[in-house]
């Protein structure tokens, strides 16, 4: 009996093992096909066009004022008119709504990392506070001083489905005739300082009313922190918002990623 339970003791750890190698061998295989494909030309993510895009700004001197938030902010902000306007040195530096607050407090603290704008507009749609946490978004993009931590979080983050897709549809495009794949879908690129929008989206066909009951308290625990950064740091900040909708008139709650 005793040997009997030893040799399925020893077929279990035989088993989970080679489970494990299988698991690390298909993430090679995925993080090589991402990057690979990446090194060959493939063309980032909407998302991620924008985060380069944005990025960049940094190199730059730090701005009198630094627009942060989402694509709320991002279509309705021109920072080359409010430059004009206002004589002050301006960036937008809007992302997408799939960062969440966790990316808006990464960029601020990006920001912090070169130097202090004297003022700060934070924007962020109103019904953030019902999206999905963004613990990933701050993990990917907050500032690091060591360099390969920052590129093995970078890396990190491209691992997920919408990366895997792009890179089998750019491998198969380059490896199979035209005729047998479906149309190219078209590349969005930047347009007026932002990443240029796709269609408009229909109106929903039920209203979906703020509910309290629905926001997770940990999902404001970033914006908590964006309010202690520029409480601590006496940055002059100011959060902005659409106005929620009237009574009758429904947002609806997003389904997939910007």
């Amino acid at each position: 009996m005793a040997a009997d339970t030893q040799t399925d003791a020893r077929q279990i750890v035989r088993f989970l093992g080679l489970t494990a190698i299988l698991a690390v061998l298909a993430l090679v295989v995925v993080l090589a096909l991402i990057v690979g494909t990446e090194r060959h030309g493939r063309t980032g993510l909407p998302h991620q066009v924008l985060l380069q895009h944005q990025l960049a700004k940094l190199e730059q001197p730090v701005p009198h004022t630094v627009f942060l938030g989402d694509r709320s902010l991002g279509n309705a902000i021109s920072a080359a008119e409010w430059q004009e306007l206002s004589g002050e040195s301006t960036a937008n530096l809007a992302l997408t709504g799939a960062y969440g607050y966790g990316g808006t407090y990464a960029m601020l603290l990006r920001v912090l990392k070169h130097g202090r704008p004297r003022l700060v507009v934070i924007m962020q749609t109103a019904e953030m506070p019902l999206r999905p946490d963004s613990e990933d978004a701050f993990a990917a993009l907050a500032p690091r001083d060591d360099v390969l931590t920052a590129r093995l979080g970078e890396v990190w983050a491209s691992l997920n489905f919408d990366e895997l897709e792009a890179s089998v549809r750019y491998l198969l495009r380059r490896l199979l005739p035209t005729s047998l794949l479906p149309p190219a879908q078209a590349q969005r690129t930047l347009a007026n300082d932002y990443i240029q929008q796709g269609p408009p989206r229909p109106p929903p066909v039920e209203p979906a009313p703020l509910d309290a009951a629905a926001i997770d308290p940990a999902k404001l625990n970033y914006l908590r922190d964006i309010v202690a950064t520029c409480r601590d740091e006496s940055l002059d900040c100011v959060f902005a918002t659409v106005r929620w909708p009237a009574p009758g008139v429904s947002v609806p709650r997003p389904t997939s990623r910007p």
